[in-house]
């Protein structure tokens, strides 16, 4: 399951400008988001290969597995917030 989360991101990331200016949203927005898309990433993962480390694996995976079942209803909202963002 992992394998198609992180690949599915992988693939997703060199598309995700093109999709925020089919929104219509500017190459500048697009940077933008898509800066912020790594920077989030780059800042989580010390934070929770800590974690992970100090022993909260059981509590990381729950809150893990509860975040992989919120993410596929919430790409129903992303155009809405997109737009109200312009």
């Amino acid at each position: 399951m992992y394998l198609y989360v992180f690949a599915s991101r992988i693939m997703s990331l060199p598309t995700f400008p093109f999709f925020i200016q089919s929104l219509g949203g500017s190459e500048a927005i697009a940077g933008i988001c898509a800066t912020a898309f790594s920077l989030a990433a780059a800042i989580i993962r010390p934070l929770v290969g800590w974690w992970l480390d100090n022993g909260a694996r059981k509590v990381a995976l729950v809150i893990g597995l509860l975040l992989l079942g919120a993410a596929p209803p919430g790409y129903v909202f992303v155009p809405i917030s997109c737009h109200a963002a312009q």
